[in-house]
Protein backbone atom coordinates (compact mmCIF):
# COMPACT_ATOMS: atom_id res chain seq x y z
CA UNK A 1 0.00 0.00 0.00
CA UNK A 2 0.93 3.36 -0.88
CA UNK A 3 2.10 6.10 1.68
CA UNK A 4 -0.97 8.55 0.49
CA UNK A 5 -3.39 5.29 1.10
CA UNK A 6 -3.04 5.25 4.78
CA UNK A 7 -3.78 9.11 5.21
CA UNK A 8 -6.52 8.57 2.84
CA UNK A 9 -8.12 5.62 5.12
CA UNK A 10 -7.64 7.51 8.01
CA UNK A 11 -9.56 10.33 6.46
CA UNK A 12 -12.21 9.05 5.04
CA UNK A 13 -12.66 5.34 6.74
CA UNK A 14 -13.93 4.03 3.37
CA UNK A 15 -12.44 2.01 0.51
CA UNK A 16 -14.41 3.82 -1.73
CA UNK A 17 -15.28 7.91 -2.41
CA UNK A 18 -17.33 9.72 -4.84
CA UNK A 19 -15.37 11.41 -7.18
CA UNK A 20 -16.07 14.55 -5.84
CA UNK A 21 -14.37 13.69 -2.39
CA UNK A 22 -11.47 12.63 -4.67
CA UNK A 23 -11.45 16.19 -6.38
CA UNK A 24 -11.26 17.70 -3.13
CA UNK A 25 -8.66 15.82 -1.96
CA UNK A 26 -6.48 16.14 -5.15
CA UNK A 27 -6.99 19.01 -7.49
CA UNK A 28 -6.80 18.03 -11.03
CA UNK A 29 -7.21 22.00 -11.93
CA UNK A 30 -10.95 21.04 -13.46
CA UNK A 31 -14.41 21.53 -12.67
CA UNK A 32 -16.59 18.37 -11.35
CA UNK A 33 -18.50 18.23 -15.17
CA UNK A 34 -15.40 18.20 -16.73
CA UNK A 35 -13.80 14.98 -14.03
CA UNK A 36 -17.06 13.10 -14.46
CA UNK A 37 -16.38 13.53 -18.68
CA UNK A 38 -13.07 11.59 -18.41
CA UNK A 39 -14.37 9.38 -16.04
CA UNK A 40 -16.61 7.96 -18.24
CA UNK A 41 -13.82 7.34 -20.62
CA UNK A 42 -11.04 6.57 -18.03
CA UNK A 43 -8.99 9.46 -18.59
CA UNK A 44 -8.55 10.62 -15.26
CA UNK A 45 -4.77 9.44 -13.57
CA UNK A 46 -6.90 6.76 -11.62
CA UNK A 47 -10.19 4.68 -12.22
CA UNK A 48 -13.42 5.61 -11.62
CA UNK A 49 -16.02 3.41 -11.37
CA UNK A 50 -20.09 4.05 -12.33
CA UNK A 51 -22.68 1.04 -11.24
CA UNK A 52 -25.37 2.21 -13.25
CA UNK A 53 -26.90 4.70 -15.36
CA UNK A 54 -27.68 7.67 -12.31
CA UNK A 55 -25.27 6.33 -9.76
CA UNK A 56 -22.17 8.71 -8.99
CA UNK A 57 -18.50 7.77 -9.86
CA UNK A 58 -16.82 5.90 -6.87
CA UNK A 59 -13.02 6.17 -6.51
CA UNK A 60 -10.96 3.60 -4.88
CA UNK A 61 -8.49 5.48 -2.20
CA UNK A 62 -5.81 2.84 -2.88
CA UNK A 63 -6.06 3.95 -6.80
CA UNK A 64 -6.55 7.33 -5.59
CA UNK A 65 -3.48 6.74 -3.26
CA UNK A 66 -1.31 5.55 -5.97
CA UNK A 67 -1.55 7.91 -8.52
CA UNK A 68 -1.19 10.53 -5.61
CA UNK A 69 2.00 8.84 -4.89
CA UNK A 70 3.42 8.52 -8.66
CA UNK A 71 2.23 11.65 -9.28
CA UNK A 72 4.56 13.06 -6.34
CA UNK A 73 7.37 10.99 -7.19
CA UNK A 74 7.43 12.07 -10.60
CA UNK A 75 7.78 16.12 -9.81
CA UNK A 76 10.48 14.61 -7.43
CA UNK A 77 12.34 13.14 -10.12
CA UNK A 78 11.85 16.10 -12.39
CA UNK A 79 12.80 18.48 -9.50
CA UNK A 80 16.20 16.11 -8.68
CA UNK A 81 16.52 16.26 -13.04
CA UNK A 82 16.68 20.09 -12.81
CA UNK A 83 18.47 20.84 -9.70
CA UNK A 84 21.49 18.65 -10.00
Amino acid sequence: MSDSYFLLALKFKSPMITLRQALDTWDLGMDETQAKRLANKQGLPYPAIKQGHKAEHMVSIVDLGLAMDAAAEKAKSDWLNMNN
